[in-house]
């Protein structure tokens, strides 16, 4: 089997699971394992904090983050936040994503999710990259060019970028 159908296997069972801790715990561990696949060196891990306002992953490029096809980041660190939703991420959740960014002085931001985005989250995003805070939105439709392999996860997060610019 190979390392795209176990991926692919990983994000089914996170997505049918019922128990919502197993759910975030398996979605967060496909996440970790999809980012793995970029084409540099990385480390992943995650931060536990007390009183919650846990950070999912944080993205450390130990590489230039250029040399894994993302010229547009500028900053080796970005924190992940993982949103395995039947619903849509909504401008709220962004706007609460910004501020996780601001209180850990990271600059770069990526919010994936296996299901979609309000049209209305584009607020936030927009209004965070006039602010000099870059959220890249990553889509189910997104994940699933990757686990069907038309795509790369370098691909998919350059093509959220052009997403964004469009509406910036």
């Amino acid at each position: 089997m190979s390392d795209l159908e176990l991926l692919a296997m990983l994000y089914e069972r996170s997505i049918k699971i019922n128990d919502p801790n197993k759910k975030g715990k398996l979605f967060e561990l496909f996440v970790k394992e999809l980012f793995k696949m970029l084409p540099c060196k990385i480390d992943l891990f995650k931060i536990k904090r007390e009183g919650g306002g846990d950070i999912d992953l944080v993205l450390l490029f130990i590489d230039d983050p250029s040399k894994c096809g993302l010229s547009f980041i500028e900053y080796k660190k970005a924190i992940i936040e993982a949103k395995n939703w039947k619903r849509p991420v909504d401008e709220s959740t962004i706007s609460s994503f910004k501020d996780k960014l601001k209180r850990s002085d990271v600059k770069v931001g990526i919010v994936i999710t296996s299901s979609d985005f309000t049209e209305k989250c584009w607020l936030p995003i927009l209004t965070a990259l006039n602010d000099g805070y870059l959220i890249l939105p990553v889509n189910g439709e997104l994940i699933n060019k990757v686990l069907e392999g038309r795509s790369e996860i370098t691909e998919i997060l350059n093509e959220s970028y052009k997403k964004l610019l469009s509406k910036a």
